[in-house]
């Protein structure tokens, strides 16, 4: 009688971590679906977890002061400068721990390289098909000024390696390039779009910097794309 009884419970025992094992497969088949988009990486810096979020539904509105666009050398600060397609965009999270667990939202633009109209002498091998470009900007921080980038249009990136980034963390983890100039309306224009008053002044200043004496000076209403190449083109791609 007593051997029945054990055998029963045994059983018992067996039906119920049954149930609950497949309750707990079912939870974690759940929880792997949503966050089946998170990367970790151990970077050589800070290590990060980047993860998709979901946009929010209106933008949070935000002060931003942008690096002044001479700040930056056309020719050691930027690798790649491209006229890019945006075929996917992904809002994410960047988060690390720097005593305290932090959080960095931003985006990251799937785009393809229609023309390249400068790399730099130590810029990897592009890919001709995509590359992945983060841009600060997101629904969790969109500055009045900042321009909305578009699924499908072409722009003229201004890119910098994720490699040579002064950043703690090590962007290399997150993309291959970081877009780089104030992303306003005046340094963030559409392949055919005419020229800003403050990129031209941005271009005619690098020109000079690097005493281009066969440089086309750029003008306001010059396509970009013109604008940019006659920069390049004097001094070498």
């Amino acid at each position: 009688m007593k051997k029945k009884v054990i055998i029963s419970v045994g059983v018992v025992f067996v039906i119920c971590a049954a149930f609950i094992l497949q309750g707990v497969m079912e939870k974690h088949g759940k929880l792997a679906d949503a966050v089946k988009k998170t990367i970790s990486s151990e970077t050589n810096k800070i290590p990060v977890v980047v993860h998709s979020v979901t946009p929010l539904a209106a933008p949070v509105r935000t002060e931003t002061e942008w690096l002044p666009a001479d700040f930056y050398d056309a020719f050691t600060d930027f690798d790649l400068v491209a006229v890019c397609r945006i075929v996917d965009s992904e809002e994410v999270c960047i988060e690390y721990t720097k005593e305290i667990t932090r959080k960095e939202y931003g985006t990251r633009l799937t785009v393809q390289p229609e023309e390249i109209l400068y790399q730099s002498a130590h810029s990897k091998e592009v890919d001709a098909d995509s590359l992945s470009v983060w841009n600060e900007m997101s629904s969790r921080r969109m500055p009045e000024e900042g321009a909305l980038i578009q699924k499908g249009e072409e722009y003229i990136f201004f890119l910098q390696s994720a490699e040579k980034t002064d950043s703690p963390l090590d962007y290399s983890a997150v993309c291959d390039y970081i877009l780089r100039l104030p992303k306003t309306g005046a340094y963030l224009l559409k392949k055919g779009a005419g020229l800003s008053e403050e990129m031209a002044e941005f271009l005619n200043v690098q020109a000079g910097r690097a005493e281009l004496s066969d440089y086309q000076e750029a003008k306001a209403g010059m396509t970009a794309e013109k604008a940019v190449n006659s920069l390049y083109e004097g001094k070498g791609k």
